[in-house]
């Protein structure tokens, strides 16, 4: 297995867990929310879990295209969460899952380049 494809592989097992959470105590992440919003978060965790199964499934395939692609939607999921917490649209402690996105992302560039050579 590449070192690539081993840094999806963890980040997979990453959005496994948090999506595992989301679904079955979504309080812990979101505390205050109640009703509806519960719902929308569980649905929010289920497809998280659909995207660690495809990240599992990229780096068990070597597919370094969607390698290169993760890198991408990760700096920008960072860049998004980043600006909605100075909008107000989230609060503070969605910095904390932009930079595990943005960290994430920097290792499996920094991993891509380690493989070129």
């Amino acid at each position: 297995m590449s070192k690539a494809a081993r840094t999806l592989k963890v980040y997979s097992y990453v959005m496994l867990v948090f999506g595992v959470l989301l679904v079955a105590r979504p309080q812990v992440l979101s505390p205050g929310a109640e009703g509806l919003e519960l719902g929308v978060i569980r649905s929010l965790g289920a497809m998280l879990i659909v995207l660690a199964y495809y990240y599992r499934v990229a780096a068990s395939n070597e597919l370094t295209a969607f390698f290169h692609a993760s890198v991408v939607a990760r700096f920008g999921l960072a860049a998004f969460q980043v600006a909605a917490v100075k909008l107000g649209w989230l609060n503070k402690n969605s910095l904390g899952g932009a930079a595990l996105d943005a960290l994430s992302a920097i290792w499996t560039l920094t991993a891509l380049k380690r493989d070129a050579r």
